[in-house]
C-alpha cells in the first residue's frame, strides 16, 4: 500500500488549519482534516493527479481540496505532502 508522508512543515500548517476553523466550528474543522487526509491518500496511490507546478520546485504538484491546495511531490512508496495552504494566498511567495 503506497502512503503520504508530511513535512514538519505540513503537519504544522494542518495543525493550524485546524485551529482557526475550530475557533468557530470544531465538527467542520474535523471535516476538513478528513477531507484533506482522504486527498493524501488518493494521492499516494495517484501520484501524477494533480498538475506539475515546476516553478514551485522540481516535481512539485498540486491538488485542490475545498478552499486549500496541497503541494506535494511523488517519492517512492507515494508521495511526499509538502504543503497545505489556503487557495487565496501567494503561493509563489510562500515556496521562496
Amino acid at each position: 500500500m503506497k502512503r503520504a508522508t508530511l513535512t514538519a512543515d505540513a503537519k504544522r500548517e494542518l495543525q493550524e488549519i485546524w485551529v482557526l476553523i475550530a475557533l468557530d466550528n470544531e465538527p467542520a474543522a474535523d471535516r476538513i482534516i478528513d477531507r484533506l487526509y482522504d486527498a493524501f491518500s488518493k494521492l499516494a496511490e495517484y501520484p501524477n493527479f494533480g498538475p506539475a507546478e515546476s516553478d514551485l520546485g522540481p516535481l512539485v504538484r498540486s491538488w485542490p481540496v475545498s478552499r486549500y491546495m496541497v503541494y506535494y511531490r511523488p517519492i517512492d512508496g507515494g508521495v511526499e505532502i509538502l504543503h497545505i495552504y489556503d487557495g487565496a494566498r501567494d503561493i509563489p511567495s510562500l515556496f521562496r
